[in-house]
């Protein structure tokens, strides 16, 4: 897989590895949407990408004119390199959900936040950089970005975060979703989805999140994590269904006395074949962590939330 250059899907819609290379391949993807005036980024990746990801968009020349890039939301993951690709981008426009605009104005306090969620692997993604104020955008729910010929929508989506907002573009009447980290992991070689529902998870946002973007019937599925899904539409139906056969199986576990989660993984992989087939394709350290992480997100739910469901 090569390195710092756009890889092309179509005539307008490509991507980025913006992967760390402690952590390989394939596993975090920006991408790249051009217009007939204009370009537009979905994700930036983390800190440790971002000269990557800077080095693709001059490449293609499009550092020549604004760049408009937007986070899905501010986890390092995917907005954590937002302040050094402006730096390195003078050009870019970073827009994000209203919530997250301060936190890459001033991330110190997310950093300390990453650090204590995820340990090694915030290190491995890098210190967010701030964002400088006059390159940085909120955007409100429908949000619409124009880059000519193809019209890029925003649509906030809390559940994974409260931050955290999805992207639908039009290009040429086929509807692609961006779902940042709202839809699951995706694994292209097995087709199986897993959930991203870390803390602070909320199950009934996650899932009202998910039936909205069913409701817009992309056609394709532009995963974070990581790639592009020909049957999008089916993939969110399942992943709605698989995150309630995940919430209904942790709340089992813990009546019985389970508190563990990767013992609450385990059964998980039982109860659902494409969490098995997940775990089974992907087996990094990093995706361990961040499914154990996931399960977590049901646990804390579940105890501070004290079980309410959505139907």
């Amino acid at each position: 897989m090569a390195r710092g250059r756009v890889v092309w899907l179509s005539d307008r819609l490509g991507y980025v590895d913006v992967t760390p290379e402690e952590l390989g391949s394939s596993f975090i993807y920006a991408y790249v949407v051009e217009g007939d005036r204009g370009v537009l980024v979905v994700e930036t990746g983390p800190t440790a990408s971002a000269e990557l990801l800077a080095e693709a968009l001059e490449s293609e020349g499009y550092t020549e004119g604004v760049v408009h890039v937007v986070v899905t939301h501010i986890h390092l993951d995917h907005g954590g390199g937002a302040g050094r690709l402006a730096r390195l981008v003078p050009t870019a426009r970073i827009y994000v959900h209203p919530r997250g605009y301060p936190h890459l104005r001033d991330p110190s306090k997310l950093w300390r936040a990453s650090k204590a969620a995820l340990d090694w692997l915030a290190d491995v993604y890098g210190e967010p950089e701030p964002v400088p104020e006059e390159q940085l955008i909120e955007t409100g729910d429908g949000a619409e970005i124009e880059l000519g010929g193809v019209t890029a929508r925003v649509l906030h989506t809390p559940g994974h975060a409260s931050h955290h907002q999805s992207v639908l573009v039009d290009i040429g009447g086929e509807r692609i979703l961006f779902p940042g980290d709202s839809a699951g992991f995706y694994d292209p070689g097995t087709g199986a989805v897993a959930p991203t529902t870390p803390p602070p998870f909320r199950f009934d946002a996650y899932v009202a999140s998910l039936e909205r973007q069913i409701m817009l019937r992309p056609h394709r599925v532009a995963y974070t994590h990581a790639g592009v899904a020909k049957h999008g539409l089916e993939l969110l139906q399942r992943h709605a269904e698989q995150v309630r056969t995940w919430r209904r199986v942790v709340e089992e576990e813990l009546s019985r006395g389970v508190e563990d989660p990767e013992r609450i993984l385990e059964r998980l992989s039982d109860e659902d074949e494409m969490t098995r087939r997940y775990l089974e394709s992907r087996s990094g350290r990093h995706t361990r962590l961040m499914l154990v992480l996931s399960v977590l997100g049901f646990v804390d739910e579940l105890r501070t939330r004290g079980g309410s469901r959505a139907s």
